[in-house]
């Protein structure tokens, strides 16, 4: 049972990283297209300029600037979101207070547990996990302490 706490604990954890990851991935791709389109830009109008010396040069520029905004913009996506995430968190956290936030944390989390697991098997290896920390706590026999 404490292995499947272990499971059920890293596949919560993994949850979260793998939005974040696939967050990070699809802006990233998007900054990635702005960026070379920059960069396709930026020698076109090398090109025209070298050729001309003026005229189209101030039309590809500004196209090739707006590009790489873009691209920056993308980038910094992810981390205005994931900032903007950590705030919000935060805002409602001190709104309804320590306490009841822990309370609402420790809410989810069994719900969440019984979702996994199933009600049975949650009563059970809270007893069990319980009834092993008073042993270790009391100190009586055959009790694992270190």
């Amino acid at each position: 049972m404490l292995g499947n706490v272990a499971l059920y604990l890293a596949n919560r954890a993994a949850s979260g990283a793998v939005g974040s990851v696939s967050r990070w991935a699809s802006w990233g791709a998007a900054a990635a297209i702005f960026l070379a389109s920059s960069v396709v830009f930026g020698l076109v109008a090398l090109y025209w300029w070298l050729e001309t010396q003026y005229g189209p040069i101030a039309s590809a520029g500004i196209v090739a600037a707006g590009a790489a905004l873009a691209g920056f913009i993308c980038l910094s996506a992810p981390a205005v979101m994931d900032a903007t995430e950590r705030a919000a968190a935060a805002r409602a956290r001190e709104k309804v207070g320590p306490v009841s936030a822990t309370v609402e944390a420790v809410n989810k989390e069994t719900e969440a547990a019984v979702d996994y697991f199933g009600p049975l098997q949650v009563v059970a290896s809270a007893f069990l996990v319980g009834l092993s920390t008073g042993r270790k706590l009391r100190g009586t026999p055959g009790s694992a302490t270190p």
